[in-house]
């Protein structure tokens, strides 16, 4: 029986300790993966924009399929940086086994990926780019 829960807290948890965990992303990205843009953060950085979830039920079982905005920003002049980070998230999500507390996982798939023009944070330019990742789980 379903229990009508949430899977977004299960997921988020999940996605960023993959990528919080992960050596080579770290030293990639040593301002670190955070769901909130920090006050003064060290360049460059993660940051989970969005979750949106939807139902996906099937055989009787509750699923959830969750959609995750990764935007990771830079203030490095051009966007090679970022590309090489998004390269890494997708790398380390895209069909991952991933550890969900609560759900079976059954799929993690790579649905976009976008380039921002560049803004201006204080004195100079920055810039982003998001992975967009769709999470599919199934209660357990």
């Amino acid at each position: 029986m379903s229990t009508g829960k949430t899977a977004l807290t299960a997921v988020q948890v999940a996605v960023m300790a993959t990528l919080a965990n992960d050596g080579g992303l770290k030293t990639l990205v040593p301002g670190g993966v955070w769901d909130y843009v920090p006050a003064d953060p060290t360049w460059p950085f993660i940051c989970l924009d969005s979750a949106d979830e939807v139902p996906e039920d099937r055989y009787g079982r509750q699923g959830r399929a969750v959609t995750l905005v990764l935007t990771v920003f830079s203030n490095y002049q051009g966007r090679s940086q970022q590309f090489d980070v998004v390269d890494a998230i997708i790398r380390l999500l895209r069909h991952a086994d991933l550890t969900i507390t609560g759900w079976k996982h059954l799929a993690t798939w790579h649905l976009a990926t976008r380039a921002t023009s560049p803004f201006e944070q204080g004195n100079q330019r920055a810039g982003m780019s998001s992975v967009t990742m769709q999470v599919v789980v199934q209660e357990t």
